[in-house]
């Protein structure tokens, strides 16, 4: 009877040090990150405060749960006709995908209170749109034991959603009532940048910050062009000054980075690969598992506030480049792919 009464008082400190952890909802020093009833109740109190931002809820993930998307307009412009049809460059931020991965949820939630507060400036023609947990499911199911080779936080949430989908290979195939509901989203907005946040697996490097940018070759190359020649060069300058230099996701499997990095190859099943296929300018952040908590998420700001003034600096050039391909696209009448060089299929 007393070694029962132990283990019960072991787990009632347990869950009750659980519980606390997660109710610290800004401050990242403490290697806490925020909960997701936490999470949104804090964009519904901007939204409650601030007229230029509005929460609303989308659609469901497989738990029934509702998927919000919160967006801030400087000009208090919220239908989006209204605002393709004047020119407003459109970013769309992800968080939370694999809920093991917060640094994005936090640094989302601080970039849209300085961006409101006035912290930040936010360009004029520019529109912020951000899903502050996508993997509401993962993000319920919390635990000390999941991504233990992590530096931070303490607690996390676990990879899957309800029906133990990985929802980073789902967006084609919409398996899941979450990427119906992203589908739903993204056809919406059709953001012109695009950011799905993580935290690395595996490698050991010096950078805090790596980069997925689309691969070069499955764009348009009108889009692929002002990627390489202007949108590239201008976040990895910005992020050096900013004090975190970025460098490309490091992908190596088995060999010497000696050798090279091979470009990661995202298909459609992945977001950034999805949001390709309409000609966005997609990312994914990659921060280092092994770098402290607060120094990822920090990592992670400084890239979106950077991405924000991508959109206000370059933003009218990125939307010259998707409707050339929208022209271009318009013009085909007969589309041929080749598979694997043996099979080819016409339409």
């Amino acid at each position: 009877m007393k070694t029962t009464h132990l283990l019960l008082s072991v787990l009632l400190c347990f869950c009750t040090s659980l519980s606390k952890s997660q109710s610290h909802a800004h401050n990242t020093d403490n290697n806490a990150s925020v909960s997701y009833p936490d999470v949104i109740a804090q964009y519904q109190e901007l939204a409650n405060k601030y007229p230029s931002a509005q929460l609303k809820a989308y659609g469901n993930a497989d738990g029934g749960k509702p998927i919000h998307l919160f967006v801030i307009s400087p000009e208090k412009i919220f239908n989006i006709d209204s605002l393709k049809k004047n020119g407003y460059t459109i970013l769309l931020i992800n968080n939370g995908i694999h809920p093991g991965e917060p640094d994005g949820i936090m640094a989302s939630l601080r970039l849209s209170q300085d961006l409101l507060s006035g912290k930040e400036i936010l360009p004029k023609k520019v529109i912020v749109c951000i899903i502050p947990i996508y993997n509401i499911d993962g993000a319920l199911e919390t635990s000390l034991f999941f991504r233990s080779g992590q530096n931070g936080p303490d607690v996390v949430g676990f990879r899957g959603n309800a029906r133990h989908l990985d929802l980073n290979r789902d967006f084609i195939k919409c398996d899941s009532e979450n990427a119906k509901t992203f589908t739903k989203i993204y056809r919406d907005w059709d953001p012109d940048v695009f950011i799905d946040t993580h935290v690395s697996d595996g490698a050991d490097y010096q950078y805090v910050m790596t980069l997925i940018d689309s691969q070069k070759d499955k764009l348009h190359p009108t889009v692929s062009k002002v990627m390489q020649e202007k949108v590239l060069p201008y976040l990895y300058k910005e992020m050096e000054k900013s004090g975190f230099p970025m460098t490309p996701y490091v992908n190596v499997w088995g060999e010497s980075p000696d050798k090279g990095l091979t470009g990661f190859l995202e298909s459609p099943r992945f977001a950034s690969g999805y949001s390709a296929l309409f000609n966005a300018f997609p990312f994914v952040t990659e921060t280092h598992m092994l770098k402290p908590f607060a120094q990822r998420t920090e990592s992670t700001y400084q890239f979106l506030k950077i991405a924000v003034r991508l959109c206000g600096d370059h933003g009218a050039e990125m939307q010259a480049a998707r409707k050339s391909q929208c022209a271009y696209g318009e013009r085909t009448k007969r589309i041929c792919i080749a598979v694997e060089n043996r099979f080819q299929f016409c339409r």
